[in-house]
């Protein structure tokens, strides 16, 4: 694939979407993760929900996937964003790095 064909195609409604619903669950999958290590509410709450806080804070960003996944696909927004291949690996990328980022820092600072 060009880097021209990479700028001008868009993804479709669908792939858009998921790739826009796992950037923002990979972003809150970390920062949950902190909050949850800084802010014992937030950890019992997830016990409370699924047995234990890994299995709740991991249901929750199942049904927030999900629930985001569809609500791209239905706003269109792949193409609002013209979302092309390139621009969804680099979302997907920023989200990863968002994830990653929050529990390097909290753990280095804490350290």
């Amino acid at each position: 694939m060009s880097d021209k064909a990479c700028d001008t195609q868009v993804l479709a409604s669908w792939p858009g979407g998921v790739v826009v619903a796992g950037a923002v669950t990979a972003a809150l999958a970390g920062l949950l993760t902190v909050a949850k290590d800084l802010i014992a509410p937030i950890k019992a709450a997830f016990a409370a929900l699924a047995g234990h806080h890994w299995r709740g804070q991991t249901l929750v960003l199942l049904v927030l996937f999900i629930v985001l996944a569809f609500a791209c696909d239905r706003l269109r927004v792949a193409e609002r964003w013209r979302l092309s291949p390139c621009r969804a690996g680099m979302l997907l990328l920023a989200g990863s790095a968002v994830g990653v980022v929050s529990i390097v820092a909290v753990f280095v600072l804490a350290g």
